[in-house]
């Protein structure tokens, strides 16, 4: 019943180790750099130290954050860091790519019960998920999900049977 099981949000393999410390130790601190946190306006509010200690969506470790913000962006080319409101990481529409799905056809399936595993804070809900020729599929939530990051896996339930999955390539709020 792996539909059920919490999710977990360590690195099996560390075995309860720090991922910073691994990070650290495979790169070499000295290829670290720090960069600057912005604001939604482009404002300069900060330094961090290292993009590898952030995550969409957190909020600790960032001195003088207000209670409503937290990391929007990670802006890899850039080496920036963005924040922004809390509430602005809610999107009701996921690209997902590199998708497995068994036994279903490409092309719309309507009234989906599905719980999506690999995001936080998004419980079992309505959607169409919508497969493609190209291995990738597109999923329309009826409630927006918070944080969906690039990257995360994506396994996709009905009930307890699972369906498939694949990879979050970009989430967005679509007009309706």
């Amino acid at each position: 019943q792996i539909a059920t099981k919490p999710e977990s949000m360590g690195v099996c393999f560390l075995r309860g180790n720090d991922y910073r410390t691994f990070i650290e130790q495979q790169v070499g601190s000295a290829s670290i750099k720090s960069g600057n946190i912005v604001d939604e306006n482009g404002n300069v509010v900060g330094e961090h130290n290292g993009l590898y200690n952030y995550t969409i969506g957190q909020k600790r470790g960032i001195k003088g954050l207000p209670k409503n913000k937290c990391v929007t962006y990670i802006d890899k080319e850039n080496n920036q860091i963005h924040i922004g409101l809390w509430d602005s990481l809610f999107y009701n529409t996921l690209k997902l790519s590199n998708c497995t799905f068994n036994g279903l056809s490409i092309g719309k399936h309507n009234n989906l019960d599905v719980l999506i595993r690999g995001f936080g804070k998004n419980p079992q809900q309505k959607a169409m998920l919508i497969l493609h020729n190209d291995k990738s599929a597109t999923v329309e939530l009826a409630d927006p999900a918070w944080a969906p990051t690039p990257g995360q896996p994506a396994a996709i339930y009905q009930k307890n049977i699972l369906l498939g999955g694949g990879y979050l390539h970009s989430a967005w709020n679509r007009t309706e």
